[in-house]
């Protein structure tokens, strides 16, 4: 896998089109391996991966609907997902403070929030 993280804070949509702007999209860890490179990347920032739950609240998907599920070596931070205020359907890998550990997964909201996109290379 190749990524690329990128260095301006937007929303979930507009780090989409800034991915697919790099023949991209925002990146989907697969494994526990990818999971901690992509942390690895990140650097000490918050970054947007490729997976929200959308479509079907519960159901986490990545690009063209494909489920991401726990065999593909996620870490959901200590009580996530919260979908708090029913509003967090996007998915952050969290910098390490406040309780979050490495390469621990957060869900957010897509539109208010802003994190540094962590594209994948097609």
């Amino acid at each position: 896998m190749c990524y690329s993280r990128l260095s301006t804070q937007v929303n979930h949509a507009q780090a989409e089109r800034d991915c697919l702007a790099l023949n991209a999209h925002l990146a989907v860890p697969r494994s526990r391996t990818e999971n901690l490179c992509v942390a690895g990347l990140a650097g000490h920032e918050n970054i947007w991966l490729g997976i929200t739950d959308s479509a079907e609240e519960g159901v986490f998907r990545g690009p063209g609907g494909r489920a991401v599920t726990i065999t593909d070596g996620y870490v959901w931070a200590s009580g996530q997902p919260d979908n708090w205020r029913d509003q967090e359907d996007c998915v952050e890998i969290r910098k390490v403070s406040g309780g979050y550990r490495f390469a621990e997964w957060n869900d957010d909201n897509c539109v208010v929030s802003k994190k540094l996109p962590m594209c994948q290379i097609l």
